[in-house]
C-alpha cells in the first residue's frame, strides 16, 4: 500500500485541502476528467434501473469547460477570534478548518476572502463561537457574476449588533476590490444548522448583480437562486431552448422558476409563459430580467407551486419543472398527472428523487434523458429528462 504523499505524487491532486486530508468535499477528484463522468453516468444507470426506468434516449455528459476555479459561489464558515479569524469549513467534531483558496472556486472569490479575513481582525468583528454560543459573524457568502466579474459579499450574523462594523469593513472591501459591487447582511438568529435566515438587509452597492449568460442579462440579488457553474448553466439553458424550438409550444408552465432562467431562454420559441416561485426575491429577480432583456411574454408570481396547481385548471402545452432536491413528491406529480400538459421538461440536480417522480409519472414516455456535470470533482450533477404524454 503507498501512503498519502506518494499516491497524491502519483495522481496529481490539485487540492493541498484534500491532500492533508482536510476537505473531502470532491469525492472523485482523485479520478480523471473522463473516469469522473464515467462514474457519475453509471450512477445515473444504476439510479434509474433500480426504478424500472428505461435509459434508451440517454445523451452523453455535457462536460464543464474548466473543473477548477470553475464555481461562482463561495460558503465560508467563520470561526475563530477577532485576532485570528478562520474562514473555511466544519466538521463533524465541531472545528472549523481554513480554507480560503479553494481550488474550485473563482480566484477572485479566494481573494475576496483572503481580505475579508484581514479586514475582521482590523474591525474587530467576532466571529461566532458554535460550542460557546457566543459572537456575531456566522458565515462568508461570496458570488461572481458570469462575464462582468460584479461580486456580491453577504456576511451572515446572529444580530443587527455589529452591522456598523460590516459597514466599515465593507467599504473598504469594495476600496481594494472595485469588482465587488453588492454587500448585504443577513439576519441569522438561531443556533441551528441553517445557513441563512429571512431577513436581509441592504449595506453598500448596487441592488443587484447584472450576469450575462448566453445572450441574456440577469439581475442576481443576495436571496436569489443561482447554479453555481456558470458556463454548464448556459449549456443546460440552450439546451432546454432546443428542446423546444421545433414545436413552438403555445402555453408553458415554469414551476419553481427562481431567477427565470429557463423561461427567458426559451421566451423567442412560446406564445406566452407563466413562472411560479415562492421566493419573493427570485420572483423580484426574475421581473427585473425580464426589463433588461425587453421581453414581454412571461409573467412571474410569488406563490407556492402545489396551490397554484391545484387551483389551475388549463392545460399547458409544455411545462417546465426544476424543483430542490426533494423533487417533486406525489402531490406535485398528481397534480401534474391531471393537468395533463403534451411536454414536461424535468431538470434536477438529484436523479434518485427525479427517478422516483418518473414512476409517478407513468403516462409520460422518455424521450430523452441528458446529465450536465454541474459539479466538477463531486459526485453531483444536473440531468435534463424530456417526457411526452402517451
Amino acid at each position: 500500500m503507498c501512503g498519502m504523499s506518494e499516491l497524491t505524487t502519483q495522481l496529481k491532486i490539485p487540492c493541498s485541502y484534500y491532500n492533508k486530508n482536510v476537505c473531502r468535499s470532491c469525492g472523485l477528484i482523485e479520478h480523471s476528467y473522463e473516469e469522473q463522468l464515467k462514474i457519475k453516468l453509471t450512477h445515473l444507470k444504476d439510479i434509474f434501473s433500480k426504478e424500472n426506468l428505461s435509459t434508451n434516449g440517454l445523451r452523453p455528459f455535457v462536460p464543464s469547460d474548466t473543473q477548477l476555479s470553475s464555481r461562482n459561489k463561495a460558503k465560508l464558515v467563520v470561526n475563530g477570534s477577532t485576532t485570528e479569524p478562520i474562514l473555511g469549513i466544519t466538521g463533524s467534531n465541531q472545528e472549523t478548518t481554513r480554507i480560503d483558496n479553494c481550488p474550485l472556486h473563482n480566484p477572485k472569490l479566494n481573494a475576496v476572502a483572503q481580505t475579508v479575513t484581514r479586514l475582521i481582525q482590523t474591525y474587530k468583528v467576532s466571529p461566532y463561537d458554535i460550542s460557546k454560543r457566543i459572537g456575531e459573524l456566522k458565515f462568508l457568502l461570496l458570488r461572481i457574476a458570469n462575464e462582468t466579474d460584479q461580486i456580491l459579499a453577504r456576511f451572515v450574523l446572529r444580530s443587527k449588533t455589529e452591522i456598523p462594523k460590516i459597514q466599515k469593513l465593507g467599504a473598504e472591501l469594495m476600496l481594494t476590490h472595485k469588482n465587488v459591487a453588492l454587500i448585504s447582511v443577513n439576519i441569522q438568529p438561531v443556533h441551528q444548522a441553517i445557513i441563512e435566515g429571512p431577513e436581509e438587509i441592504h449595506l453598500l452597492g448596487e441592488p443587484y448583480l447584472i450576469e450575462k449568460l448566453g445572450p441574456y442579462k440577469f439581475a442576481t440579488s443576495p436571496q436569489s437562486f443561482s447554479q453555481v457553474t456558470s458556463n454548464v448553466a448556459v449549456k443546460l439553458y440552450t439546451r432546454v431552448s432546443e428542446m423546444i424550438k421545433d414545436n413552438r409550444p403555445g402555453t408553458v408552465l415554469d414551476l419553481f422558476s427562481g431567477s427565470g432562467c429557463f423561461s427567458i431562454f426559451t421566451s423567442p420559441y412560446f406564445k406566452k409563459c407563466i413562472g411560479v416561485e415562492i421566493s419573493p426575491s427570485s420572483v423580484n429577480d426574475a421581473q427585473s430580467s425580464l426589463k433588461l432583456n425587453q421581453i414581454s411574454n412571461i409573467t412571474f408570481l410569488e406563490q407556492d407551486v402545489l396551490p397554484f396547481l391545484k387551483q389551475h385548471k388549463e392545460s399547458p402545452d409544455l411545462l417546465i419543472v426544476n424543483p430542490p432536491r426533494r423533487g417533486l413528491k406525489a402531490d406535485i406529480c398528481n397534480e401534474l398527472v391531471r393537468l395533463k400538459p403534451k411536454t414536461i421538461i424535468y431538470s434536477s440536480c438529484n436523479p434518485q428523487t427525479l427517478a422516483q417522480d418518473l414512476k409517478i409519472l407513468s403516462d409520460y414516455e422518455i424521450l430523452s434523458i441528458e446529465p450536465f456535470d454541474m459539479f466538477p470533482m463531486t459526485e453531483h450533477f444536473e440531468v435534463v429528462v424530456k417526457l411526452n404524454l402517451r
